[in-house]
């Protein structure tokens, strides 16, 4: 993914242009990366509207923002003449410009919640991708859905669905285990007393999942009861509020 910023000068009252990816529903956020922005953004406060972008349309409207990447990628954010691609360096100057509430809590680094997303991201959502994959078409609009399904198949080498052939949730077990105990021990958010970035992160892959097989999530969530709780389904119970599309002119949470 893109880490390409064009920087100008912005004033951070003006408002924020945010490209999200579209589905067939009509102003419904659904798309991992794309959830952690706009989360940010609300939970922030900040006044910003969506241009809601089908698949094949991302190149001709955002393309500039990731030079040399012949499939750029979403999210994308416009301040003025400031242009900021991926959703890490979004939030970095987010944090820059509009500080408060901070995402980036004083006792976790951001080191340290980078290297939670790149876990997330390499580690805790591999092993249930191909079981959601084939499952995406069905919510996408028209074109965005020929367009997925033929680029994702093409990179696969195999239909969707044989991709995902065999593939269960219960996957996730394993790499989700250290998260679960570790909000058990320091909870009840992922960075201890407080919502930071890390629990964003990780409501975006679930609210993708979700999106997907309601059903997955739920069984997702309840992987590790035991006398003392649920504690994977007592924290989204905390934070599920934060993944909502809301009129971007109310902001806040």
């Amino acid at each position: 993914m893109s880490t390409t910023t064009l920087a100008q000068s912005a004033n951070s009252e003006e408002e924020i242009i945010f490209y999200d990816l579209m589905c067939a529903a009509p102003g419904e956020c659904w798309a991992p990366h794309c959830w952690k922005t706009r989360m940010a953004l609300q939970y922030k406060g900040v006044r910003f509207r969506t241009v809601w972008v089908s698949y094949p349309d991302i190149k001709s409207l955002v393309g500039h923002t990731q030079p040399g990447n012949p499939a750029p990628t979403l999210p994308v954010i416009q301040h003025g003449a400031t242009w900021i691609a991926d959703s890490w360096q979004i939030l970095q100057y987010l944090e820059q410009h509009f500080p408060s509430p901070p995402l980036l809590l004083p006792g976790v680094s951001a080191q340290t919640t980078h290297f939670f997303q790149c876990y997330c991201e390499s580690v805790l959502s591999p092993p249930v991708r191909l079981c959601i994959l084939p499952k995406v078409p069905a919510f996408l609009d028209d074109r965005g859905r020929e367009y997925f399904i033929r680029t994702r198949e093409a990179a696969l080498g195999v239909s969707l669905e044989e991709a995902g052939r065999g593939q269960t949730v219960n996957a996730i077990r394993v790499p989700l285990g250290p998260l679960a105990k570790n909000l058990s021990e320091y909870g009840p958010y992922l960075g201890g007393e407080q919502i930071s970035y890390m629990d964003i992160i990780l409501l975006g892959f679930l609210q993708w999942f979700d999106r997907a097989d309601h059903a997955a999530v739920q069984t997702i969530l309840g992987m590790f009861k035991s006398d003392a709780g649920e504690p994977v389904r007592e924290w989204y119970e905390r934070v599920k509020h934060l993944a909502v599309t809301r009129p971007e002119a109310e902001g806040g949470v």
